[in-house]
């Protein structure tokens, strides 16, 4: 029998001996990251988000931590755990400037987005996508006939008095 066991004799928590083994961050990462484009996985390997983060540290003369938020906040992003509002809420709430937010976030899709975009496209363009050549399911002559809308003719009117108004002293 497997009893949860006392992890020390001044603590209420219990550690189950047969729990199922919880993975380490690197682990979690690197699931995210067999799931990425190859492209983005060569960004990543090569580490060129940490020269993208420190680029940008530079150029908006960020604080240690601010460069180190960015810069996991860029990785996140890249694997997918965060999308682009995301990393923007989490910058202004580590003391970011909300212009200089803005400012990054452009960088960042000029810095590194279009360049992969435009080797995902080199690496796998996409096919021209033909339009189908089959004849719509509704036969040519149909038997519904269309309205024919009646002709405009022009509003002209004279200027009356208006029957409903109180006449003027």
């Amino acid at each position: 029998m497997n009893t949860p066991q006392k992890t020390s004799k001044h603590q209420d928590t219990y550690t189950d001996v047969d729990s199922k083994k919880v993975p380490t961050l690197q682990e979690s990462l690197r699931a995210f990251i067999d799931n990425v484009p190859e492209e983005v996985k060569g960004f990543l390997l090569e580490k060129k988000y940490v020269v993208v983060a420190t680029t940008l540290a530079q150029r908006y003369e960020l604080q240690t931590k601010q460069s180190a938020v960015l810069e996991n906040e860029l990785l996140l992003m890249l694997i997918g755990v965060e999308n682009p509002q995301e990393v923007s809420d989490v910058l202004i709430n580590n003391g970011f400037d909300k212009n200089n937010v803005d400012n990054i976030m452009h960088d960042i899709e000029i810095m590194v987005f279009s360049p992969l975009r435009e080797q995902m496209k080199i690496q796998h363009p996409i096919q021209d996508i033909k339009k189908p050549t089959q004849q719509p399911p509704y036969p040519e002559h149909s038997t519904i006939q269309s309205i024919p809308t009646p002709p405009k003719k022009p509003i002209v009117e004279k200027y009356t008095a208006d029957p409903y108004r109180e006449p003027l002293v």
